[in-house]
This record gives C-alpha cells, sequence and structure tokens, in this order.
C-alpha cells in the first residue's frame, strides 16, 4: 500500500493482504490518498535476502552467472544489476 505519493509524508507498506486488512481493522482507514499494488503471481513482495541468495545458489547449479541473474531479477522484482552482482559474489564465495 503506498499513501501520500509524491508528497511530504509518502509511506510504502509492503505486507499481504490478510496482514493489511487486520491492521486496517485495528488501526482504522489509513489517511490520504493510498494507492494499492497487488501481486497475482502469489509471490511474496518482500523475499528475504537469504531466500533470494538461497535463489541464486540453486540457480547457479544449473544456469551461467547471468541467466540465473535474470531468473533472480524476475522471481523477486530486483534489478538484473543487483541480481547479477550478488550472483558474481556467491559465485565467487562457492569456488
Amino acid at each position: 500500500m503506498a499513501r501520500e505519493l509524491t508528497k511530504l509524508f509518502e509511506t510504502i507498506t509492503k505486507t499481504t493482504a490478510s496482514e493489511l486488512t487486520t491492521t486496517i481493522a485495528e488501526n482504522g482507514p489509513p489517511k490520504g490518498e493510498i494507492v494499492l499494488l497487488l501481486s497475482l503471481d502469489g509471490t511474496s513482495a518482500a523475499a528475504s535476502e537469504a531466500e533470494i541468495e538461497a535463489f541464486l545458489r540453486e540457480q547457479l547449479k544449473t544456469e551461467k552467472t547471468k541467466a540465473a541473474a535474470n531468473l533472480a531479477a524476475e522471481a523477486f522484482n530486483r534489478p538484473k544489476r543487483d541480481m547479477y552482482a550478488l550472483a558474481m559474489t556467491l559465485k565467487d564465495n562457492d569456488e
């Protein structure tokens, strides 16, 4: 949920739909303009670094570094250059 986009008090909250509804039920509706961004593919909006690293390590077993990074970028909605840098670091550390 994004609130007050392009304004001084802009906030962005990454959570599941069920957690968001619980928060709203407990605290009331948010003030100001809000935008809901939903992921319909079932992936979590907030993957941990450990989950991303585990995914990349698994992909690096069968894929070249660039391909593994591209798969991670797509799966976790992260920049390809960041995933490539992480894949290179993991590859160097595992060798």
